[in-house]
Order: C-alpha cells, then sequence, then structure tokens
C-alpha cells in the first residue's frame, strides 16, 4: 500500500529539521554533515583590577581604607607613608653598620659589619632551625601541613635573609621583601655564596627571590600570590597603623587555599611601648621603637579581609620578658 503524499512531506520536514538540530551541534557536524569544526576562540586572560596589584586602591577605585582598631579610625597608605620612610632610613643604617644585631640583636653581633666564616654559618643554621619550628607549628595548628615542596612562599622582612635562604632550601619558589636595601645586599652575596656550596654539593635548592618593599606591598610583588607568607619579630618594631596596612595585605596576598604565620606582641608593659597612634611622635623619636596591637583587633583585621584566623598567644615567644607574643595563623 503506497505511503500517503502527505505523511512523506511531514516526514521528510521532520528530518530535515533534526538533521539541522544535528549539524548545529559542533561534534556531531563533522561526521554527520562533514562540516569542519571550527575551533573556539581562546579565551583571554583576565586582566587584574588595580585594588589586586595595589594596596593603594580599593576595589572600586577609592583610596582604599585600613581600620585600625587600637586608633579608632581609619588611614590609607600615604597617610602612614611618611612614618615609614622614616624608620626605613633607620633599617637602611642599621643594614650598613650593625646589619646581623639588628637581625637577631644578642650582644656577640654588636657592631659586627661582617662575620667570621664559623659565626655566620651559625647565624643561618639558626634560621634552618627556626624554619623548622615554624613548619611545625603550621602542622599543629595551621589549616593542613606544608609538605609540598613546589608551593609559593614569602618572607615579610626578611632582612639578611635568615629564615628566607632556610625556607629556599626547603622550598622551589621563596620571596624575601625587606625596607632596607642594605639588608638585602647582604642577602644576595650570601645566597651567591650558599648557590655555589650546592651546585658544588648537587644538593637540591629552590629560587630566592629578593625585592625592596614599602607599605604597598601587594605592589611590591607585582600582583604574584602566594600559598604561604610568614614574618617572624618583625611587626614588633612598626607602628600599629603600619602594621594593620601590611597584615591586610599579606591576607589579600595568599592564594586560594594558601595559609600564613605571623609573630607579633598582642601586649607590651606599660612604659616599653610609645604612644600607638602618634605617627609623628614615632617619626621625631626615632630608633628602633616597639608596638604591640592586642589579639581581638588583628583578627578582627583578618576577617575583614576574608581570611580565617586565630590568634594563639605565647608568653614571651621571640620577645623580650614582660611581654606577649602571638602567633597569627590565617588562611583562605
Amino acid at each position: 500500500m503506497p505511503v500517503p503524499i502527505k505523511v512523506v512531506k511531514m516526514a521528510t520536514m521532520l528530518g530535515v529539521a533534526i538533521l539541522g538540530t544535528v549539524c548545529s551541534l559542533s561534534f556531531w557536524a563533522d561526521l554527520i554533515c562533514n562540516e569542519p569544526i571550527r575551533p573556539s576562540k581562546p579565551l583571554m586572560p583576565s586582566v587584574p583590577s588595580a585594588s589586586e596589584l595595589s594596596g593603594i586602591v580599593d576595589h572600586i577605585g577609592s583610596p582604599r581604607k585600613y581600620f585600625v582598631g587600637l586608633c579608632n579610625r581609619s588611614y590609607t597608605i600615604p597617610e602612614v607613608y611618611d612614618a615609614f620612610a622614616a624608620h626605613s632610613v633607620e633599617w637602611s643604617i642599621l643594614g650598613k653598620t650593625d646589619p646581623w644585631w639588628s637581625v637577631i640583636s644578642v650582644p656577640d653581633l654588636k657592631g659586627k659589619v661582617d662575620l667570621p666564616k664559623e659565626q655566620k654559618q651559625h647565624f643561618y643554621a639558626s634560621g634552618r632551625f627556626d624554619r623548622d619550628r615554624i613548619l611545625r607549628d603550621v602542622r599543629a595548628n595551621g589549616s593542613r601541613p606544608l609538605d609540598n615542596a613546589s608551593i609559593s612562599v614569602l618572607d615579610f622582612g626578611c632582612g639578611v635573609g635568615r629564615l628566607g635562604m632556610a625556607f629556599a632550601w626547603k622550598f622551589a619558589d621563596v620571596t624575601c621583601v625587606d625596607q632596607s636595601v642594605f639588608h638585602l645586599q647582604i642577602a644576595q652575596k650570601e645566597w651567591q655564596i650558599q648557590n655555589k656550596r650546592a651546585k658544588d654539593d648537587r644538593t637540591p635548592k629552590g629560587q630566592l627571590n629578593l625585592k625592596v618593599s614599602g607599605p604597598d606591598l601587594l605592589a611590591a610583588v607585582a600582583g604574584k600570590r602566594f600559598d604561604f607568607v610568614y614574618s617572624m619579630i618583625v611587626f614588633q618594631h612598626m607602628i600599629p597603623p603600619l602594621q594593620i596596612v601590611y597584615l591586610e595585605q599579606m591576607c589579600d596576598i595568599l592564594k586560594p587555599g594558601g595559609q600564613g604565620w605571623v609573630h607579633i606582641p598582642t601586649m607590651i608593659p606599660v612604659g616599653l611601648a610609645l604612644t600607638p597612634c602618634d605617627v609623628r611622635r614615632s617619626m621625631r623619636t626615632g630608633g628602633i621603637q616597639m608596638y604591640n596591637t592586642p589579639k581581638d583587633l588583628l583578627e578582627g583585621s583578618f576577617r575583614s579581609r576574608g581570611c580565617n584566623v586565630t590568634v594563639l598567644e605565647r608568653g614571651n615567644a621571640y620577645i623580650n620578658p614582660g611581654s606577649t607574643a602571638g602567633i597569627i595563623f590565617f588562611n583562605k
């Protein structure tokens, strides 16, 4: 029995519709419709925003404000830059005249521009000891152990590279920042010596990148993000507005899943710390100064930037007796 023409036309139209749908799918088009598969356009790399590249501006391009709870007011980076510049001069002078003592203030190092070979080896060996203490602390109290040797690490306030070099012997990519170019020059020289020794011994090591940094930490590292950031016996010498400017950016600078370890005093006895919010007085006084920020205010600053945070108080760890040291564990 012949199929009615009307039915044939309907079937033909349905087949064309199905084939047209199939041919619109790039995978099947080449198999059925014999049309070449057109490659999709390559994805354009995302361009970092200004606030990702600099701590000076916020996400809408306005001057970024850092709230300092101890002072009950906000500061911009330009407002604290004069204080930074004044203290940077002091630390640069120490980098020329007393570099080793300015890092570890023990009598044996006082007044020495250079160290005898054995004493210098002991100095840098102490960095490996403290590195291992930090790693154990992170394993016990951080978000996860630092077992992956390929991670990127930031050493904030590295001085002559005592800790930074120790981390570079264990991890592939270490960046060290400091405000004193003279400390960094010593670190560069000593790293070259250690590099040569590593090549002679065929000992594996990572890369060590040394950078001068001001209060705009994000700009100093040119948009780079890190798996782990740390700082030891550095923040105690900064007036609290500078402390908060740097600490918030240390949260910003983490990769997703990254974590940090920072040592900072949470209490200093009355009379030993200068007025915490008097930036001009800090500049006039000069010299090595001591400051603290209480635990609850530290936690608030990190949370405001989207980091999980815990501050554990550790008595006088790495600090003078009578003061209280805090260790900040934070992560994204």
